[in-house]
């Protein structure tokens, strides 16, 4: 069984309500294998910090037994939106170098890819970009 993953813009409102049956109505990336915790990891990399649990943590927003959905904080998508091509490809580079991630950085680039576009998604719609996760 692999883990499911989908990065998703949507109302805070309208959040909870995301699932494989709903899915299609938001503006998403269908990722795979990636948690809270890595994108968190990459959230201390924009920083140039150390990850830390108080300061790097996503909002989680529902907990079911089998799947979760984490709100990216306003400060993250503030990061994401600054972002030149320059900056995500070290991005991709030092991601994909931690333990929590353990891959190359062209597999790691399209998903900061995603995540970027998303988070401009979400600031033109005045929405929030969130993680979705479902084993």
């Amino acid at each position: 069984m692999s883990l499911l993953t989908d990065l998703f813009v949507a109302k805070e409102s309208s959040a909870s309500g995301y699932g494989p049956d709903s899915a299609a109505r938001f503006d998403r990336a269908q990722l795979g294998g990636l948690t809270n915790l890595e994108f968190e990891t990459l959230w201390a990399i924009l920083l140039g910090q150390e990850w830390d649990v108080e300061t790097h943590a996503l909002r989680e927003v529902v907990a079911g037994d089998e799947s979760w959905i984490h709100q990216f904080p306003p400060s993250y998508v503030a990061k994401l939106l600054t972002l030149g091509t320059a900056e995500m490809t070290s991005a991709s580079k030092k991601w994909a170098a931690t333990e929590e991630v353990s891959a190359t950085p062209e597999e790691m680039s399209p998903v900061i890819d995603a995540l970027v576009r998303l988070a401009r998604s979400a600031h033109s719609k005045g929405e929030g970009l969130f993680l979705w996760t479902s084993l």
